[in-house]
């Protein structure tokens, strides 16, 4: 009787432990916004060192598991990318700063097909007032 019960205790404790595992993961909540105050839509979000990742929502809003102590790396075009520490599960503002080193130009790249013939365009533009623009095709590259 005594074996059978040590038994069921080891058992019960075994059945157990891989619950504490999991328990450690949890939801880590919070929203990305701009120096405005403004949300930004489709931010990147990636837990550091790990694979995994998500984006905000319309509002701004994400969830993603992980831990407090966690690091954080938060990235979107036109914006200086932010590594942060997490402090708390939910509630977390993250603010990104403008970076405007890096909208210094677009390329625009464009293919379409037309019955048996192909023409591309690729149309070049740097911001301000020098345009630059190439392209081969009927209506060669829109200039404006």
């Amino acid at each position: 009787m005594k074996k059978q019960s040590c038994f069921v205790s080891l058992l019960m404790l075994l059945l157990l432990f891989p619950l504490g595992a999991f328990a450690q993961q949890q939801m880590i909540k919070g929203q990305v916004v701009d120096d405005s105050g403004e949300s930004i839509i489709g931010a990147t979000i990636m837990v550091k060192g790990a694979k995994e990742g998500t984006l905000t929502d319309f509002d701004g809003n994400f969830s993603l598991k992980g831990k407090v102590g966690t690091t954080l790396s938060i990235s979107y075009v036109g914006y200086s990318p932010l590594e942060v520490k997490v402090k708390k599960l939910e509630g977390n503002r993250f603010v990104l700063r403008e970076d405007t080193k890096v909208l210094d130009e677009v390329v625009v790249v464009g293919m379409d097909k037309q019955k048996r013939s192909y023409y591309g365009c690729r149309c070049y533009g740097k911001f301000g007032s020098n345009r630059q623009s190439s392209g081969n095709g009927p209506d060669q590259c829109p200039s404006g």
